[in-house]
């Protein structure tokens, strides 16, 4: 709480809310809105069905310029140095159109200091522009998440 506290004042209520789920996108809160319990069965992983059409493709997602958060940054790190000796893995999902490898840094930073895997599938051409395996341009659907899985988990066998 002291973390969620320090961010802003009204942070808990947010997280109460359940509204970051739905990145700020005004049309997507209020589809969900709709189906407001549909996905609450309390069953785990519930996979988003869809594929990316033209519409979904052409929506503007240009970030502003880029600036890091200090504040993230910081409980990122303090997250890392209550791990000990854990294995971490540092992982970047797909994006459609790919991500500005300059947002990473920071990250990949903190990763390179601690010694951390960076895996970033963000501009793998494997997803990149690959509309098969999203919903919209920031979300896999559930052909994408469970290819990526799959990829995750080769990984993840190559550690042990």
């Amino acid at each position: 709480m002291d973390i969620i506290a320090s961010v802003d004042s009204t942070e808990r209520f947010k997280l109460l809310s359940r509204l970051y789920r739905y990145n700020t996108e005004f049309l997507t809160l209020l589809t969900a809105m709709k189906h407001v319990g549909e996905q609450e069965k309390g069953t785990g992983y519930n996979p988003l069905s869809g594929t990316l059409n033209e519409a979904k493709k052409n929506a503007k997602h240009t970030p502003a310029s880029y600036e890091s958060d200090s504040l993230k940054l910081h409980y990122l790190e303090a997250m890392i140095q209550t791990f000990d000796d854990a294995t971490i893995l540092f992982v970047v999902s797909p994006a459609w159109n790919g991500k500005d490898m300059k947002s990473l840094e920071p990250a990949k930073r903190l990763c390179d200091k601690y010694k951390i895997s960076f895996i970033d599938y963000s501009n793998s051409p494997k997803y990149v522009h690959q509309d098969k395996y999203y919903t919209d341009v920031l979300h896999l659907n559930n052909r994408g998440a469970d290819e990526f899985t799959k990829d995750i988990i080769t990984i993840l066998k190559d550690i042990q």
